[in-house]
Formats: C-alpha cells, structure tokens, sequence
C-alpha cells in the first residue's frame, strides 16, 4: 500500500499562540481533559467534525489554523 501521509493537529501551537491552558480548552470546548492531552500529543486515530468545530470556535481559529497534511 502507497504511504500517503498523515493529518497532525496543531493543537499544543494554537494553545501556545493563544495562551490557553489545556484545562481551559477543555472546559470552554467541553471536550474531556484526558482527550484534550490525546489531541495535543496526537494520538488519535480520528476525529469528529463537531470536535474540529469545537476546538476552532474554542481557539477561535479557522481549520486549516488547526490541521496540517504531512507527506511522507
């Protein structure tokens, strides 16, 4: 199978950025504090649209602010 890459969530740099703790992104998005640490070390295997629209709104950013194609 061809290596196509993998999509990163810029999670820890758009808290950087915004001076946001993961605790508050956590109860402003009301996404679980443990998930949140998930997202920030990427080690998920997916995510909702409604999660994607949560951290955006949280960090009042735009998608592509939040998510990055890699090739490899």
């Amino acid at each position: 199978m061809e290596d196509i890459g993998y999509v990163k969530l810029k999670l820890d740099e758009l808290l950087k950025k915004n001076n946001m703790s993961r605790t508050k992104l956590s109860r402003e998005a009301e996404i679980q504090y443990k998930q949140i640490i998930k997202y920030c070390k990427n080690d998920i295997q997916g995510i909702t649209f409604e999660t994607i629209a949560k951290l955006c709104h949280s960090l009042n950013c735009e998608v592509e602010d939040l998510l990055e194609y890699v090739k490899n």
